[in-house]
């Protein structure tokens, strides 16, 4: 997660924000508040670095995402030419 929490598995349910499975008890956390605090700002940091990186690719893509949004307006769907014919031939490395 981050330099501080370290690559360590602070829990180990799946998905602990759902809640245990119907007639599970709630397992107790294994670590402190000051580490929950941690984790919190952690995935926050994430979440708000994915969302500024996401806005900064659509502001650099602009008339791409316009002209796209302007075909769809006008035929429903793109096809996988349409989409090629779009833009930048490099829109793959985006998401890396």
């Amino acid at each position: 997660m981050g330099e501080e929490l370290g690559h360590v598995a602070y829990e180990q349910e799946a998905a602990p924000f759902l809640g245990p499975p119907e007639g599970a008890a709630r397992q107790p956390r294994r670590y402190g508040e000051a580490t929950a605090r941690e984790i919190d700002r952690a995935v926050r940091d994430l979440a708000s670095a994915a969302f500024e990186r996401a806005i900064a690719i659509l502001e650099r893509h602009r008339r791409t995402l316009e002209e796209g949004a302007r075909q769809l307006l006008e035929k429903e769907t793109l096809d996988e030419d349409d989409l090629a014919r779009l833009g930048p031939a490099d829109l793959e490395k985006v998401a890396s």
